[in-house]
């Protein structure tokens, strides 16, 4: 249930407040970078400390990497999510 609403995560009471920003974090990092600003920070803070900020930014870091590394090398395929188009060629 929580992946299904993840594109609406903004307005959805399933996510905690941390989680959503957290989540909004992630999402700029991956999409817009640099928007990531003092204001993003402020409202990560609000929810965790200095060392639990940093673990974030590493985690989503090296999860947005992985990624990027499963498509170069066309495995991403190998394990099709539910609901995911099957692979293309």
């Amino acid at each position: 249930m929580l992946y299904q609403n993840i594109l609406n995560f903004r307005d959805s009471d399933l996510y905690t407040e941390a989680e959503k920003a957290a989540i909004e974090y992630a999402e700029l990092f991956t999409t817009n970078h640099h928007a990531i600003d003092d204001g993003i920070f402020q409202r990560l803070r609000k929810h965790f400390n200095e060392g639990e900020i940093v673990e974030l930014c590493i985690l989503v870091a090296r999860h947005f990497a992985f990624g990027r590394l499963t498509k170069v090398l066309v495995i991403d395929h190998v394990c099709p999510l539910p609901g995911m188009p099957a692979y293309q060629p």
